[in-house]
């Protein structure tokens, strides 16, 4: 019963690792076409900085569910 239980909670933990992991890249491309096609007098760095937390924050959550996925529990 206990096995079945731990494939039940590794899938969940798969799903949440590829939805935070697809909002982190969803969120990542639009700054990098940005950052490629803004000049230096146009950019706006509090723009940058929050996009750039946003997505880290997804991705932190991404990663932290990837260890629980893969068993390395945090």
């Amino acid at each position: 019963m206990q096995q079945m239980n731990f494939i039940v909670i590794g899938l969940q933990f798969q799903e949440y690792c590829s939805s935070y992991d697809v909002c982190d890249l969803l969120l990542t491309e639009p700054n990098y076409r940005y950052e490629v096609t803004s000049t230096k007098f146009t950019r706006d760095i509090f723009k940058e900085l929050l996009v750039a937390l946003v997505a880290s924050v997804f991705m932190g959550f991404g990663v932290l569910f990837l260890l629980l996925w893969v068993g390395i529990y945090v």
